[in-house]
Parts: structure tokens; C-alpha cells; sequence
């Protein structure tokens, strides 16, 4: 296998593709306008620059990853899986105040199945993640519905049980 090549052609090596320098700009000028292409746009990049649909998904993937990692971090973001990352999600994780949970407990009279945007609202009045309200309610669903279910098997067992009391006998 020859791996000397011209720029105007593309080297393959073990199923790695090498882009020339033409190619990299097409790619990269893609990137920057769409840095999630869908599969019709990689297809016909692929056959503008003759590689394989494949490799054009991958690439895209691989740069969207190095652009993210090449990134600096904004001031109020944290690296992931630091230690000021994981106490910051612990942080997330703590129990909800009383103020919180009286709202939620509210909300959940009110409605047990939220919208989008009632939980929208609820998370900004309250001050913590859409996702973590409608964990909140998911559970509290649960909760209720085993609460109810234990509720019925109480009476179907207290109607199916005899009197304790000799005299019924």
C-alpha cells in the first residue's frame, strides 16, 4: 500500500482516513455553521468530498468533543468530576427546605401531573432544576399511588378477617 499521496487525494491506513488540507477546511467550515449536521448534510458533504458517511459522522463527533474540551470554562461552570464539581452536585442533591416543600406540596394538591411549563414556573419561584421538580413529583406519585394501594389492601383484609371477640363465635 502506497502512503506517499498527493494534497488533492486522501491517504487511508487501517481504516483511518487522513484529510487534506482541502478537505479539513470543508469540514471545518461546516463545523462552525452547524456543529451538528444532520444525516442528510453529512451524506452529501461526504460525496462533495469523497469519504464515506461514517467518517464524516465520526469527524464531526470527534471535533465537537476537542472543540468542547479546548473550550475555556465560563466563570460559573465547573469541570466535571472535580472536586468542586461533585460538591457542587451534592449541593444540588440536598434535601429541600420546608419553604420548597410546602410549595411542591401544594403544587402536587393542586396537580399531581404537572406541564412543562407549571414546573417551569415552580422551578424558578422555588429556585432549583425543572428536572429535579418533576423528579420531585414522579416520586411523590409513587408514593401516593403505594399509599392508596396499601390503603385498599387494608380494607380488603379488615372485610375478609373474623371477629376477635369470643362472643361473635
Amino acid at each position: 500500500m502506497d502512503l506517499s499521496s498527493t494534497s488533492s487525494e486522501k491517504e487511508i491506513w487501517k481504516g483511518k482516513i487522513v484529510y487534506n488540507q482541502i478537505q479539513k477546511e470543508i469540514l471545518l467550515a461546516w463545523f462552525k455553521h452547524n456543529p451538528h449536521p444532520d444525516k442528510v448534510t453529512m451524506e452529501r458533504l461526504a460525496q462533495e468530498i469523497g469519504v464515506p458517511a461514517s467518517k464524516i459522522k465520526n469527524w464531526f463527533r470527534n471535533h465537537r468533543w476537542k472543540h468542547l474540551r479546548s473550550t475555556p470554562l465560563k466563570h460559573d461552570q465547573v469541570k466535571p468530576w472535580t472536586q468542586e464539581w461533585l460538591t457542587k452536585a451534592s449541593q444540588e442533591l440536598m434535601a429541600l427546605t420546608t419553604t420548597q416543600k410546602r410549595i411542591l406540596s401544594q403544587a402536587f394538591q393542586r396537580d399531581p401531573f404537572p406541564d412543562p411549563a407549571t414546573r417551569k414556573k415552580l422551578a424558578s419561584q422555588i429556585g432549583i432544576r425543572e428536572s429535579r421538580i418533576l423528579m420531585w413529583f414522579q416520586n411523590q406519585n409513587s408514593s401516593y399511588s403505594e399509599q392508596r394501594r396499601e390503603g385498599l389492601n387494608l380494607l380488603v383484609e379488615s372485610t375478609n378477617e373474623r371477629p376477635r371477640n369470643p362472643e361473635f363465635w
